[in-house]
């Protein structure tokens, strides 16, 4: 894989709405504005126009610009107000119904084929009652079925009324292309490496911040500290802890992404495997203080057995630290079949309750959990977005969990 450097985000140049809209693009140093007889609707800033929305929805920009537009009429429609001029709630409803009719969903289709399906269960052994998704953002060869009563969905293949099992998922120098199959694999994610990178230190820092007590003992001597980076990628965490002392070990399923790593990357040695790999590689009673999964857990199945194998390496005062999706959150909500984390490579998807639940399981207890949001910060605000993290229903979870009773 080729290192490339971080491109500036290109808009193309805005042009006036229809004119009975009374509504205007607007590209100015302020950002991107869309504004409606004097008054503004949507704001964002040109940077997270460009790659906190449009790459991640994987859209044309006309069909963004369409989804606002219509949220504005359907506000004005049933409330006879713009958005601004609304309540919250009223403006998420709003939202919600612009992107059924700018993105229509497919979950009838799912359903008609639920007849003789065996989409399986989750990890308590309990049957998908919901069709979370008839379709990933339009592409109906998958979709996503889970359980509403424990909060955990998973990816399904209609056409064979089954579910998508994780080791069918290929992790090579294609997952990694900047333009890969749609929605699969991260998107530019070698030319955004300075952005990644100030990413995975900000986590590190805040991992060892929430940690408390445990962190202040392992930087006290932090080469004797260790942690475990599972699904290492090309080694972003692994050298954000080395900045911090700590030794540090990698394992990932790529071959691609290890070679990059050594090679083009930070010239650090990974060991090749699943989260089930670890045992072959890490030395007898090797223990971890910290063994992280950034974004791993939705790309695993056989939960439960994975993470009674990861807790075997957890020291006595370690901590395992998941940054997953959330299933349960607002952009879910709003966007339904076109949720962006509705990908065709993650085959589990994760709320706040079922990711407590499975490390009830294991017998770990959570001593952090933080969701957040961003995607529609240009249509709410800050605040409210900072709320919906605060009530656990923003789009993407970091949690930490340690055993229970230890030092904290």
């Amino acid at each position: 894989m080729k290192t490339e450097s971080k491109s500036a985000p290109e808009l193309r140049k805005f042009t006036k709405a229809d004119p009975s809209k009374k509504g205007q693009w607007v590209r100015e140093s302020l950002g991107v504005l869309y504004v409606v007889d004097g008054q503004v609707q949507f704001s964002d800033d040109h940077e997270h126009f460009a790659n906190g929305i449009l790459r991640l929805l994987e859209v044309p920009e006309e069909k963004l610009t369409e989804l606002i537009e219509v949220w504005v009429e359907q506000s004005l429609a049933l409330h006879k107000k713009l958005p601004s001029q609304m309540p919250m709630d009223a403006r998420e409803e709003c939202l919600r119904l612009a992107a059924l009719m700018v993105f229509p969903p497919k979950a009838d289709r799912l359903k008609e084929l639920t007849a003789g399906a065996n989409w399986g269960t989750d990890f308590l052994g309990t049957n998908p009652d919901t069709v979370y998704a008839g379709s990933i953002s339009g592409n109906v060869a998958r979709g996503v079925v889970g359980c509403s009563t424990t909060g955990f969905a998973w990816l399904v293949d209609p056409l064979e009324k089954a579910p998508v099992h994780a080791d069918s998922i290929v992790y090579d120098t294609a997952y990694y292309d900047d333009k890969p199959a749609g929605h699969y694999g991260p998107k530019q994610y070698l030319k955004q490496l300075d952005w990644r990178m100030q990413k995975a230190r900000r986590y590190t820092a805040h991992i060892l911040e929430v940690s408390g007590a445990r962190a202040d003992k392992w930087l006290k001597n932090p080469s004797e500290a260790s942690l475990l980076d599972v699904g290492s990628a090309i080694g972003l965490f692994r050298a954000a802890a080395a900045e911090y002392g700590l030794s540090h070990y990698g394992i990932d399923v790529s071959s691609d992404a290890i070679e990059h790593c050594k090679n083009n990357g930070f010239g650090y040695d990974s060991w090749l495997g699943s989260i089930f790999d670890i045992e072959k590689h890490a030395k007898p009673n090797q223990k971890f203080n910290i063994i992280t999964l950034w974004d791993v857990i939705e790309h695993i199945g056989n939960h439960v057995d994975a993470f009674k194998l990861v807790d075997k390496f957890l020291a006595d005062d370690g901590v395992i630290v998941i940054r997953t999706p959330n299933l349960e959150c607002i952009e879910a909500a709003i966007l339904g079949d076109m949720y962006y984390s509705y990908k065709l490579d993650h085959t589990s998807y994760f709320s706040v309750r079922s990711l407590n639940s499975l490390f009830e399981q294991v017998g770990l207890v959570p001593i952090h959990t933080a969701t957040v949001s961003h995607m529609f910060k240009g249509c709410f605000g800050a605040q409210h977005l900072y709320d919906a993290g605060q009530r656990l229903y923003g789009a993407d979870i970091l949690a930490v969990y340690a055993r229970p009773g230890s030092v904290g």
